[in-house]
């Protein structure tokens, strides 16, 4: 049997938009408070950063069997190849908002489904 994983919340806030397959709407978006942290949702190693003017960074975590992308980081904490342990700060989010999204064998999941908000 598969041990059963348990997820971090990728940053504490509130859904402001969810998870939607059917209008290709992947990310779900959180409105988070003030310089909040975003979190590793399960241990894994930092494969992608990129800086955008629009949007910040994006950050994108290879977990096990799982790909968690975090949109709006502000300040990065960690850097690509670091290994991060589960419910490590990953980077800041000062703009008070974060879009995430999880992937399995390149399938969008819906995070809500497996992480508790």
């Amino acid at each position: 049997t598969m041990p059963v994983l348990s997820f971090f919340r990728p940053a504490h806030g509130t859904i402001v938009s969810s998870f939607d397959a059917n209008t290709k709407q992947y990310a779900l978006s959180l409105q988070t408070p003030a310089n909040e942290n975003a979190t590793a949702i399960l241990a894994g190693t930092i494969i992608y950063s990129h800086y955008d003017l629009q949007e910040g960074y994006t950050l994108i975590l290879q977990h096990e069997t799982y790909i968690s992308v975090y949109k709006g980081v502000t300040r990065l904490l960690k850097q690509v190849g670091q290994y991060v342990q589960a419910g490590e700060s990953i980077g800041l989010l000062q703009n008070n908002k974060l879009d995430f999204e999880l992937w399995q064998n390149g399938r969008a999941i819906n995070p809500e489904e497996v992480i508790a908000f």
